[in-house]
């Protein structure tokens, strides 16, 4: 019998076919688990939510600090090792300042006062208030509350601190005397030659009254004169106001400011500004006169500046004239003889 051979490889592309797929497979989901590997562990997501208020502390019509309360409204407790709130201020140009408060009960002694206000603990849970009241800061201050906590390295809540609206009071920015009113600069105050008062004043609220500013000089107090009491300044644009609803008010051409005055012992004297809004916050400021010494006097030629000081009635009489103050009866023992 005639046994015939054949090669038959049919099979053979069957069997690579599923090594190829099997590799294939392999290498795929090798892929995917080096992929997978190296996406970064998702960093633990804080749930927090808060509001703030803050309210300036009037004493006397005038703010003399701030008061913030920061309410937990709902999320992850704190604790009080890892916490910390920073409380940032700035004060106009001026470089920021921040104090950093641990987390513990409200304590009124320390300055300043901080701390919890609602619960026993020290742990700040949904529905507490902590609050912070400082007397060196003010509302009108750009104030930020930033609640960190520490072993996470993750910023728990931060917010802007804004008062409540209407509750700021108006604001002193410049204040300064002008020698010569009439004149675009500000010139120096001289004896014996007059001068007015100026204050830029704004408010936060935009409720500044503008009936509301006055300055009280008080080298007057004690006189009797009417100048005694606070003189009411304007911004209505007439002299020495220059433009009317500018926020500058002025004082000026009064018996309490014009020639002869301001005498020379008037230097160093205090001026106290105050200004209410319409809520009734009230503010107040302060500027110190400086006089300087007049090279001739009072006008031209050899007058005593002293004489200057007086106003008030001249009697003429033998052999010279009497001078004396409004304030006093003429022929009385206060008139003098003046000389030339």
């Amino acid at each position: 019998m005639k046994v015939i051979l054949r090669e038959d490889e049919s099979g053979v592309s069957e069997v690579i076919g599923t090594i190829l797929i099997l590799a294939m497979t392999v290498v795929l989901f090798s892929t995917i688990i080096i992929w997978v590997t190296n996406i970064p562990t998702p960093t633990a997501q804080s749930r927090l939510d808060m509001e703030s208020t803050m309210n300036p502390v009037i004493v006397a019509g005038a703010e003399v600090g701030v008061n913030i309360t920061v309410r937990h409204l709902g999320g992850d407790r704190l604790q009080p090792g890892p916490t910390r709130v920073y409380v940032t201020s700035q004060r106009g140009t001026s470089p920021p300042v921040t104090d950093v408060v641990l987390l513990h009960p409200y304590n009124g002694a320390v300055s300043p006062a901080s701390g919890l206000v609602d619960g026993s603990d020290s742990v700040w849970d949904a529905g507490e208030r902590w609050a912070y009241k400082s007397f060196s800061l003010r509302s009108t201050d750009a104030i930020t509350i930033t609640v960190v906590d520490l072993t996470k390295s993750t910023v728990e809540w931060r917010s802007a601190i804004n008062a409540s609206t209407g509750a700021r009071p108006p604001v002193f920015v410049e204040k300064w005397a002008d020698g010569i009113p009439t004149t675009s600069g500000i010139d120096p105050v001289n004896e014996h030659l007059g001068f007015a008062i100026y204050a830029k004043v704004v408010d936060p609220d935009n409720d500044l009254n503008s009936n509301s500013v006055y300055a009280n000089l008080s080298i007057w107090f004690g006189t009797g004169n009417a100048c005694e009491q606070a003189q009411k300044m304007h911004d209505d644009g007439i002299t020495p106001d220059r433009v009317a609803g500018d926020g500058i008010f002025s004082f000026g051409n009064s018996v309490c400011v014009n020639a002869p005055f301001p005498n020379l012992n008037w230097d160093g004297s205090i001026i106290l500004l105050n200004a209410t809004d319409l809520k009734g916050n009230k503010a107040t400021s302060r500027l110190v006169l400086t006089v300087q010494q007049s090279s001739t006097g009072a006008g031209s030629g050899s007058t005593n500046p002293a004489l200057w000081q007086y106003l008030g009635f001249v009697q003429v009489i033998p052999n010279g004239f009497w001078v004396t103050n409004l304030n006093n009866p003429y022929n009385s023992a206060t008139t003098f003889l003046p000389y030339r």
